[in-house]
């Protein structure tokens, strides 16, 4: 009869820390996005200084890319992060590397010294 019980129990148990997992899960994912925009991942300094410099270059609008949420802002957001995570460039050369393969530098006295 006590079988039942605890079985209950251990369901009961399991099923708490699944939500608890999920509930986490939403709230980290949530805080991850940019300010002010929806679906951006990266909200380091550091990505966030460096795209700065630049305008979307999607070409469908006249936005600077932290106010952008399309998938080349996104796209130029990982390129950013990665070349970051490398720990190989310093803020210029990340420039330079965006503005070459994206292009849209704001101003071009990012890449001087």
């Amino acid at each position: 009869m006590g079988g039942g019980t605890g079985r209950n129990w251990k369901w009961l148990a399991v099923s708490t820390a699944a939500a608890a997992a999920v509930v986490i899960a939403v709230v980290i994912a949530k805080s991850s996005n940019k300010p002010g925009t929806s679906g951006r991942l990266y909200n380091s300094p550091q990505v966030t200084s460096i795209a700065a410099a630049f305008n979307c270059s999607c070409g469908q609008c006249d936005k600077k890319l932290l106010d952008c949420d399309c998938p080349t802002a996104r796209e130029t957001d990982q390129y950013i992060a990665d070349a970051l995570a490398k720990g190989n460039h310093t803020r210029r050369e990340i420039i330079e590397m965006v503005n070459k393969r994206y292009g849209h530098l704001i101003d071009p006295k990012e890449l001087q010294g």
